[in-house]
């Protein structure tokens, strides 16, 4: 058996999406000039629903923590957007104001500097 990491993700009432990680990489962020591992972008990678922040009238959004702004991935009603605006280390913008009855979540590499 060989030593492979599994990252999975469970969203409240569905299943459960895994990934298995065979091999370890290194990512250069873009602008940053730092490489990333693998190993470093499993232990930093957060997901955190947004949704509680969706009030049908603002477009603009943030994190709990620091974020690489080429990791941020943002979700509306489990369908990835495309078009998003990076505002701060920890702040984005959406180009429409999002429906009080969609859910928004974010994936995102935490920036530990």
């Amino acid at each position: 058996m060989s030593d492979q990491s599994i990252y999975c993700t469970l969203k409240e009432s569905e299943s459960i999406t895994c990934n298995v990680i065979e091999e370890v990489i290194e990512i250069t962020v873009e602008g940053s000039g730092e490489a990333l591992s693998s190993d470093v972008i499993r232990e930093n990678l957060i997901f955190e629903d947004l949704t509680s922040q969706v009030d049908g009238i603002k477009t603009d959004f943030i994190a709990s923590n620091k974020f690489y702004s080429d990791r941020l991935a943002v979700y509306v009603n489990g369908l990835r957007e495309r078009g998003i605006v990076i505002l701060s280390s920890t702040s984005f913008r959406l180009t429409l104001a999002l429906d009080l009855s969609d859910s928004l979540e974010v994936e995102y590499v935490k920036d530990a500097s």
